[in-house]
């Protein structure tokens, strides 16, 4: 319970920081620059190093204590932020090193993420682990959500360095509780070992290859992460087209898209007990319906009640598939699994941005909605597929 609560205090003001950086930094950008650009390239900086470099980091991480690897990626975090800080508090703002700071922000966040999923699966036994991943989603998802509108009422009062510096210290406190955590099951390290990235990256391959389902686990992963950047492309031009073009009410589409992503985290143990392997089918089927429904645009109520299920059901499908994998892969390989998992993912994210800009431009935006429900029958026809999903016997009989 001691690990529990230490990994979540230290995850959940992360994530809260990040909620805070976010906003901070957008707002930053485009005060100092006045130019919406700035913030597509400090967007796109967080996008570049998982593209080039995650399965290089997942290697490397399997290589190295889990343990030191994070708490070390979050004291450089910490440097990096307080940095960006003290550039903004002394006027000396320049977005060009400002770009090089998130450039390495963005590396560190990459060697933390495996070090970090590695370090769960020492730390928690896989009969908890499902409970403790989702409990942290649910945890992270509503930080995050709170860190965002604490953002916007600080950025109003107090100078924007105030959230910056608050986001520093919560990876600091990160850092101490990743460093107080108590393993159980320590992966086995060779002394003086040589990192072989190619060694590494081929045995993460062949488990994936090899091992019964866990290369559909992969493909659904990224359908949901497919789902989730279509959406978060989506909003804005909804509301701005359709629904009157406030800002309230996209402020209120937002929050309730993350509302019901962070609620998804509550639903995926009880989820995988009911219904095992068609757990894919009911999530799949959820966003079918949500995307039809949103397709229509009936009413403000019914878009708000179907941004809501979006969410629930693309987070309740991510969060599973992304445990799934998780609990499934071996300790000493788990770095190079998510590297390769990660670089497809960020190929998926920015194609999924890209064509849906690309199809608001052509057709009706309800089109594009029944185009995702199109998608989503299509991989509900891969049934047989479903049934080879892999599913310990620790998770069906964990009833904490």
């Amino acid at each position: 319970m001691k690990n529990i609560s230490k990994y979540l205090v230290g995850a959940g003001l992360s994530s809260f920081g990040d909620g805070l950086q976010a906003i901070a930094s957008s707002w930053l950008v485009l005060k100092l620059t006045g130019n919406p650009l700035a913030i597509g390239g400090a967007i796109a900086i967080n996008y570049l190093p998982p593209l080039l470099l995650a399965p290089w980091a997942g290697a490397f991480a399997d290589h190295r204590d889990s343990k030191r690897l994070a708490v070390l990626m979050d004291v450089i975090r910490f440097l990096l932020i307080t940095l960006m800080t003290l550039m903004v508090w002394l006027n000396l703002f320049s977005l060009w090193a400002y770009y090089v700071l998130l450039w390495l922000y963005a590396i560190s966040s990459m060697f933390f993420k495996p070090a970090s999923q590695t370090l769960l699966k020492e730390t928690f036994p896989d009969t908890e682990l499902v409970s403790v991943l989702s409990k942290a989603s649910t945890v992270n998802n509503l930080l995050a959500l709170i860190g965002s509108g604490t953002a916007g009422l600080l950025i109003s009062v107090t100078p924007i360095y105030v959230c910056m510096s608050i986001n520093a210290f919560s990876f600091l406190i990160s850092a101490l509780c990743n460093f107080s955590l108590s393993r159980v099951a320590k992966k086995a390290i060779k002394v003086n070992q040589k990192f072989d990235f190619q060694g590494s990256m081929q045995r993460g391959w062949l488990f994936l290859y090899t091992s019964k389902g866990m290369l559909y686990l992969l493909f659904m992963s990224i359908i949901s992460s497919f789902a989730f950047q279509m959406m978060q492309a989506l909003q804005a031009p909804y509301v701005t087209k359709y629904l009157g073009n406030s800002s309230t009410l996209y402020a209120v589409i937002d929050i309730t898209f993350t509302l019901g992503g962070s609620l998804a985290g509550l639903s995926v143990q009880k989820g995988l007990k009911i219904w095992g392997q068609n757990v894919c089918l009911v999530t799949l089927a959820g966003m079918a319906a949500m995307g039809v429904i949103s397709g229509f645009r009936q009413s403000i109520a019914l878009v708000i009640v179907s941004m809501f299920g979006m969410g629930y059901f693309i987070m309740f499908h991510l969060l599973t598939m992304q445990i799934l994998i998780q609990i499934n892969t071996p300790k000493e390989i788990v770095g190079s699994v998510i590297g390769l998992r990660s670089i497809l993912a960020s190929l998926t994210k920015i194609t999924a941005a890209l064509s849906t800009a690309m199809f608001l431009n052509l057709v009706d935006i309800r089109y594009i909605f029944w185009g995702f429900v199109l998608l989503i029958l299509l991989v509900l026809s891969s049934y047989p597929k479903i049934r080879t999903i892999p599913i310990p016997d620790s998770v069906m009989q964990n009833e904490r």
